[in-house]
């Protein structure tokens, strides 16, 4: 294993927390004697940036595109208007493109404050079904340069882009700016929402570790 980090590529990393192999904690048996695939987890911090961070994570086509239901179309989620005004205030848009849209709902929002061209990415394939049905033009797939390059084709480059709670998930931060470098115009807006870790981890809770987050961003160091 090569010690990098994952946003500033330095190798002063120091390992924090070894939880040892676990299994993925959505993913469960299908009955009493099936056995889990286990995967390492442990936490390193870099001594150089401050990110907090998994750096041997499961690979994204395990964790994410093996779905067979949608998980989050329950949940209430207390900050979508201000999101949403924020957004409209830094307008107007013609066209958005949002990296992990899930059900849709979002952009369903978006389309309904007046934009006209509303397209996302969702590698689950019971939410990206669930946006499609809503009538929205979804590619069902991890966001890669050729789904990028296809979304660009036919769509031109946007003038938003959207993505909310998808960065802590993504191994590679490089490929995946760069998806956004590709997809965006010179002069549009990057809209990104990320959990802020520095209050939980003030409070010593273990509930914010899970597998599917690779990364543990705080303020600071997402504004570097």
């Amino acid at each position: 294993m090569r010690l990098r980090c994952r946003q500033c590529h330095g190798s002063d990393l120091a390992e924090i927390m070894d939880f040892g192999p676990q299994p993925i904690a959505h993913r469960l048996p299908r009955s009493a004697d099936e056995a889990e695939a286990l995967y390492p987890f442990c936490l390193h911090l870099c001594n150089h940036c401050g990110l907090v961070q998994v750096i041997e994570p499961i690979d994204p086509q395990i964790l994410y595109t093996d779905f067979n239901y949608n998980f989050s179309s329950w949940k209430y989620e207390p900050h979508l208007d201000a999101e949403l005004d924020s957004i409209m205030e830094a307008g107007p848009f013609r066209s958005v493109v949002e990296i992990g849209c899930n059900d849709g709902r979002f952009l369903e929002n978006l389309q309904k404050r007046g934009i006209e061209t509303v397209v996302g990415i969702e590698p689950n394939p019971v939410s990206s079904q669930i946006a499609i049905e809503r009538g929205f033009q979804v590619y069902n797939s991890m966001v890669t340069g050729e789904v990028c390059a296809e979304a660009v084709e036919s769509f031109g480059r946007f003038d938003l882009l959207v993505t909310r709670q998808v960065v802590e998930h993504v191994p590679d931060l490089d490929q995946f700016f760069g998806c956004i470098r590709s997809l965006i115009t010179d002069d549009g807006m990057l809209f990104l929402d990320a959990p802020d870790c520095d209050p939980v981890f003030a409070l010593g809770d273990a509930s914010l570790l899970w597998e599917e987050h690779v990364s543990y961003f705080t303020g600071p160091v997402l504004q570097d």
